[in-house]
């Protein structure tokens, strides 16, 4: 056998469900947001925004803005 069933869920080694707020940036209006905040660089926050633009099966735009140190962007559908 390769793995085995636990009696109850694990309390230590797991991730967060969600690092940012998607619910509140799905909203249609333009974000702009410091990645250093999330404790993140400028492209794994813009790859986890083309991320979840896929997975949600939406658009998005993107802008770099304030020197390279911000992004701003725009979750949309496509009509």
């Amino acid at each position: 056998m390769k793995g085995r069933v636990l009696k109850e869920a694990p309390t230590e080694g797991r991730g967060k469900a969600t690092t940012y707020p998607w619910d509140d940036w799905c909203d249609g209006q333009w974000w702009e947001v410091i990645p250093a905040e999330f404790g993140k660089t400028l492209s794994a926050v813009r790859q986890s925004i083309y991320q979840h633009a896929w997975r949600m099966g939406c658009k998005v735009q993107v802008a770099e803005t304030h020197n390279k140190t911000r992004l701003a962007f725009q979750f949309y559908d496509e009509e």
